[in-house]
């Protein structure tokens, strides 16, 4: 076997995954769900190779919060995660309060299920 295709063999999912939480711990949650998504784990490495690469230019923190608003918005994908670290959303502070589903409530304009009946 190759030298090249033996050193993929000592890249697992869990190998991976610890890498990334060496990172932070969202960049392991927002990782390990990348890879658990695939229908084959590595079909997700070469996403999540990218994700941690960009702790080289952006920096841990940032890539951590990246991740976390990531996660917040279930956009668990290289594209997502760069796109946050360029336009800097990872700087504005992420509002737990913000990301619930909140009732309009009742008010006059709101026909309701039995207007289509």
């Amino acid at each position: 076997m190759p030298v090249s295709h033996r050193e993929h063999l000592r890249w697992t999912p869990s190998r991976i995954i610890n890498w990334a939480k060496e990172q932070g711990k969202y960049t392991g949650e927002l990782i390990s769900s990348l890879i658990e998504s695939k229908p084959h784990p590595e079909l997700g490495y070469r996403s999540a190779m990218g994700i941690i690469s960009l702790s080289r230019r952006y920096g841990t923190s940032r890539l951590d919060n990246a991740c976390r608003r990531a996660l917040s918005v279930n956009a668990c994908s290289y594209k997502s995660v760069n796109s946050i670290l360029k336009k800097e959303l990872d700087k504005i502070p992420l509002d737990d309060n913000s990301l619930e589903d909140k009732s309009l409530g009742m008010h006059q304009n709101i026909r309701g299920n039995e207007y289509f009946k």
